[in-house]
């Protein structure tokens, strides 16, 4: 009965590590994947190909009242009022440690036109596919470690 636990203990830490290397590993994972289901790499219908996705970056020198010069960064398309030359704007966003700020929007004070960035779709699912792996290889980790202390020591 022993030996038994021991191997049954043993095989159960074999198949857990495969599964998070090939949760963790992607390139591994779709090779895997593709060779169980027999399909060519290229009409495989249920993984869509991931497509490089390009950022728009729109920089512009931003002069204080004070007289600092200060780099903006815009990443992502453009939506709202068009920046022009010499317009007076206060910037939403955030200090990066390089002295430059990443702005998230961009307000004309006279007008009022509000310019601010939209995110391609594929940055926002990747994200999400980020944090939805972590959860699963923490889930997947709670449940070995239950199933461990469910068995008991080994005598």
């Amino acid at each position: 009965l022993v030996v038994v636990m021991v191997f049954i203990r043993s095989l159960l830490v074999l198949v857990i590590a495969l599964i998070l290397l090939l949760a963790l590993v992607g390139p591994l994972r779709s090779l895997i994947l593709g060779a169980m289901v027999m399909v060519p790499r290229g009409r495989r219908a249920s993984s869509p190909q991931r497509q490089d996705v390009e950022i728009p970056v729109t920089a512009f020198t931003l002069t204080t009242a004070g007289g600092q010069s200060v780099e903006v960064v815009l990443r992502g398309e453009l939506r709202g009022g068009a920046l022009h030359l010499g317009d007076s704007v206060e910037v939403w966003g955030r200090a990066v440690r390089a002295g430059w700020v990443q702005a998230k929007a961009v307000v004309n004070t006279v007008s009022g036109a509000r310019t601010t960035t939209r995110q391609h779709p594929a940055l926002t699912r990747s994200r999400i596919e980020t944090i939805g792996g972590a959860i699963a290889v923490v889930f997947l980790g709670l449940v070995l470690l239950s199933l461990f202390q469910s068995c008991g020591p080994i005598q």
